[in-house]
């Protein structure tokens, strides 16, 4: 009876350092990537253009040197040469704010205190859309953890807060636009699922950067060399 009694408890034991090796090992590799997650979700590669003139026919959009778009302009009717000059004046203005981001010395962005559970349904999403079986979901990885972000506080181009030490959680954006509070976005990470080899890892990403502006979806590591990099990202909702 005492045998049995000492395998269940060593069985117990070893389990639960096999969870927390696995946790660890999740929260290294988080460790590893997150400024690369932060920079792809929030760092545009490019301005956003702004949205077509109605005046504008899409043949000028198409257009993709100067000397055809000042031919395009100069055999315009003048509807047009207003419609392109707004145009043109909105996407310099936009590739001026751009280019004044890249300048900013600190962005302060909100992470959600909480690293979430992964949901079952996007992991069979992203395994049909990449090939890639990732192990099957267990208790423990229901298991939602604090993102420590002090190893974080070093960095020059962010500055980084927990979500919960903002005021006004359920109108944060209003709240933004009546302090004139210089938060850029507010981030949030799920769990990441991996595969059975450890090679690819999977997790839900969302951000928000203001009221109706924000983007969810699902990223995918790889791990080549030792080192985790994102090679891809699968879009699951937009606002």
């Amino acid at each position: 009876m005492k045998n049995i009694f000492y395998i269940l408890i060593i069985f117990f034991l070893s389990n639960c350092n096999q969870k927390e090796t696995e946790l660890n090992f999740e929260k290294e590799v988080m460790g590893k990537i997150f400024l690369d997650l932060v920079e792809h979700l929030y760092e545009p590669k490019l301005p956003t253009p702004p949205p077509p003139n109605k005046d504008i026919p899409w043949e000028y959009y198409r257009l993709n040197s100067k000397k055809r778009k000042d031919s395009f302009y100069n055999n315009s009717s003048e509807k047009v040469k207003t419609g392109i000059n707004k145009y043109e004046k909105s996407k310099n203005e936009s590739l001026r704010r751009f280019n004044d981001s890249k300048l900013t010395k600190e962005l302060l962005i909100g992470i959600v205190d909480t690293i979430h559970k992964i949901s079952a349904k996007n992991i069979e999403y992203a395994e049909k859309k990449t090939n890639i079986n990732f192990r099957e979901l267990k208790k423990s990885d229901r298991i939602e953890y604090k993102l420590d972000l002090t190893n974080y506080k070093s960095v020059e181009r962010y500055n980084f807060e927990y979500y919960s030490s903002f005021p006004n959680k359920g109108n944060i954006w209003k709240w933004k636009y009546e302090t004139g509070s210089d938060l850029k976005a507010i981030l949030n990470f799920s769990r990441i699922i991996f595969d059975k080899e450890r090679k690819n890892g999977l997790l839900e990403v969302g951000i928000s950067k203001g009221r109706l502006n924000g983007i969810g979806g699902l990223i995918i590591i790889k791990r080549i060399n030792d080192k985790w990099i994102i090679v891809d990202y699968l879009g699951l909702s937009i606002s």
